[in-house]
């Protein structure tokens, strides 16, 4: 038990007496808890990309899968959840990945499986989405989106980025958004390409032509 002595002489009652006591000894209280630190030891994950190691098409293989990731002492998940207007998970919204469409034993598709699974091993699953990147370069544009939805670039031709100023888009956007929260139990969204597509203006100026 710590003990504290405070030796009271005349010179220093009138100090003392005008004292915060309290405040004193609520902090010394402070100085004395042990204190309980909280790490983060994260990933981001795109489904199946390690598929040579991990068949994630299957329940048994999304459970391989996270359970080297918590014996490797990961205790958050970012998991992709679309690319280019294509979802891992049973999407009304966006086209649905073929693999990662079918059902997972009692499972609806690949992303509650996920999640659920990962919970068990208390490892939290923040979904990880893609917004505004709608195609690849050169890429067809999937079904899910219209073409007068892309944005335009500094000569006038559509990027691979959907028009952050297009109020389609956000309405668009934000139905996307609410299916994954209304529907899957994650513990959090973390958005990803918010922004314009790398613009050609830095990268490459003697391709403007207007």
């Amino acid at each position: 038990i710590n003990k504290i002595d405070i030796t009271f002489n005349i010179q220093s009652y009138f100090y003392f007496k005008y004292f915060d006591f309290d405040s004193l000894f609520l902090e010394i209280k402070f100085l004395f808890m042990e204190s309980n630190p909280v790490q983060i030891q994260a990933m981001w994950h795109t489904p199946n990309s390690l598929s040579s190691i991990f068949d994630e098409s299957t329940k048994e293989g999304v459970q391989k899968f996270l359970k080297t990731c918590s014996e490797c002492g990961f205790n958050r998940i970012y998991v992709e959840t679309n690319s280019v207007g294509t979802s891992y998970y049973h999407s009304d919204i966006l086209n649905s990945h073929k693999i990662f469409g079918r059902r997972y034993g009692e499972y609806k598709d690949y992303l509650e499986c996920f999640i659920e699974e990962a919970h068990k091993l208390n490892i939290e699953v923040i979904t990880w989405v893609q917004v505004m990147r709608a195609r690849n370069q050169g890429g067809n544009l999937a079904s899910c989106y219209k073409e007068e939805w892309l944005s335009i670039d500094y000569n006038g031709e559509k990027c691979t980025f959907l028009d952050s100023t297009n109020p389609e888009v956000h309405k668009f956007l934000i139905s996307q958004f609410k299916e994954i929260v209304n529907n899957y139990n994650n513990d959090g969204l973390e958005y990803d390409y918010i922004r314009y597509e790398g613009s050609n203006i830095l990268s490459y100026p003697s391709t403007i032509t207007s």
